[in-house]
């Protein structure tokens, strides 16, 4: 019963730190201290267990080679069984985090059955900058670490940190939530915890390699993982020497692993194509809509030049005008009249001049300015404007008018290219959403966009060009309403040319 009550436990503390990681990083990334070892010398890093695996204490030893890379030796102080912590587990993996967030494998940590026990590891690694984690897991030929990490390198203390750089690292963790994916044991079945470790490590290979498409993608490879797994569950079964266990164990779990790595490479290859195909019907589409503006820009140019043919009669008519206004008086007098027609004439021509100039610039350089756009956020592009999708991330928090100067700093080459576009209006609209319906979404909205506009005015934009407006949604309004969109909490910019009249 007491081993039931710490199951419990730990599967709870589990999730809520399962949870609450989710919450803030996505459930997919974390961050972790990566060090910089200095040549000959070894250093002791701390290994900082995370919330929920405060009893266990580790510290590596990091000695590292002239010729590269660097031997670890981790001990690891009271490291519960795996299966305490979940049931899914079988083993614990140490990890080697690069400077570039790439996890490699250094080595499995064997687990106990039960209990708890200290564990000495050697292990070795070609990196001479990395950070350690200590995770646990389905199995040991896991490719990426799971959610559920244990420790975690801290940077050296006392004298030895003077000979280290550190620097914080983002990292990938497997994107296969276990617990949704591997049943774990009955904890009230006593005689599931006397099953080697080894033995449910292989099911769980074969589990998920199946769940991987590997009966279709590597039937070779998966079909003789089963054939195996069969013939270890009957050396259990049949009370087999735990060692011959262990080592058909291995096989199988190779074997799995390397069926569901086959499977993902064909299936990422298939992606590939649909994604590739898909390109290729965009890039026809673009070409087409590129022909197309061509022709509009010849007509605009066609046009352009008989304005200014009509432009410069108009002035030659001007002055051969006003110089018989010279010769008298009253004949000047009638001339007044015509020249202030002609003049409005001039005036309307030249500005229709240059809105056709600014128009051809436009369509020249709309293709460069959709590219430019695509860097910063998802384009629309419709008829005479361009809208770019900002992502929630500017703004201070999901409550807030205020911007989030770090994140808008990233962001400001998009703002600044609308400033200078002065053929355009700038149209600004700021979309929030709630739970339920909220009075207080308008005001957040109107602000928000106040906001924008403001900037906008501050980096040189006339007032007159920009149009703002928010727009309040609540979460089921945003889902009929913005199913094409990538997130109904966002911000859009959009470049419309100004209408001549």
């Amino acid at each position: 019963m007491k081993l039931t009550i710490v199951t419990v436990i730990a599967i709870i503390t589990l999730s809520i730190l399962v949870s609450a990681a989710q919450a803030q990083t996505g459930g997919l990334v974390r961050e972790v201290t990566v060090i910089s070892f200095p040549v000959n010398r070894t250093i002791d890093v701390p290994l900082q267990p995370n919330a929920g695996f405060l009893s266990v204490g580790a510290v590596a030893k990091i000695d590292t080679q002239s010729g590269g890379g660097a031997e670890v030796k981790i001990n690891v102080k009271k490291i519960p069984s795996a299966l305490d912590i979940g049931g899914i587990y079988t083993t614990y993996v140490a990890w080697a985090i690069s400077s570039d967030g790439v996890p490699q494998q250094l080595g499995r940590i064997e687990s106990p059955n039960k209990g708890v026990r200290d564990v000495d590891v050697k292990l070795s690694t070609p990196l001479n900058t990395f950070g350690i984690v200590i995770t646990a897991e389905p199995h040991h030929r896991v490719r990426r670490p799971s959610r559920t990490v244990i420790l975690e390198s801290i940077k050296p203390i006392n004298k030895e940190a003077a000979y280290v750089q550190t620097s914080v690292v983002r990292y990938e963790l497997s994107q296969n939530d276990y617990f949704r994916t591997l049943p774990p044991p009955d904890p009230k079945d006593k005689a599931a915890r006397k099953i080697p470790l080894s033995l449910l490590g292989a099911r769980n290979a074969v589990t998920l390699a199946r769940l991987a498409g590997a009966e279709n993608e590597a039937p070779d490879e998966y079909n003789q993982a089963e054939i195996d797994l069969q013939q270890l569950n009957g050396m259990w079964s049949g009370k087999a020497d735990e060692k011959a266990i262990d080592l058909l164990a291995d096989k199988v779990i190779d074997l799995a692993s390397g069926a569901e790595k086959k499977s993902e490479e064909q299936r990422s290859k298939q992606t590939k194509q649909i994604e590739k195909d898909k390109s290729t019907a965009e890039f026809n589409n673009t070409k087409e809509e590129l022909q197309a503006s061509k022709r509009l820009v010849e007509e605009l140019k066609e046009k352009n030049a008989r304005l200014e043919s009509d432009l410069g009669r108009l002035q030659r008519d001007y002055e051969a005008k006003r110089q018989l206004s010279d010769f008298t008086q009253l004949e000047n007098e009638k001339l007044k009249g015509e020249s202030d027609k002609i003049k409005q004439g001039l005036a309307r021509a030249e500005v229709e001049n240059n809105f056709l100039k600014q128009q051809i610039a436009f369509f020249s350089e709309v293709d460069i300015l959709e590219k430019f756009f695509a860097q910063y956020g998802a384009v629309r592009r419709e008829g005479y404007s361009l809208t770019v999708v900002l992502p929630e991330k500017i703004w201070y928090d999901p409550a807030s008018k205020d911007l989030n100067e770090e994140a808008i700093d990233k962001f400001l080459p998009v703002l600044e290219k609308m400033v200078l576009r002065k053929e355009c209006e700038i149209a600004v609209s700021t979309f929030v959403e709630s739970p339920e319906e909220n009075p207080e979404l308008q005001g957040l909205a109107a602000r928000r966009a106040k906001t924008i506009k403001d900037r906008l005015i501050a980096m040189g934009a006339e007032a007159a060009r920009i149009k703002a407006e928010g727009f309040p949604l609540n979460i089921a309004q945003s889902k009929s309403r913005n199913a094409q969109s990538k997130g109904s909490r966002r911000t859009e910019f959009t470049l419309r040319l100004l209408r001549l009249y």
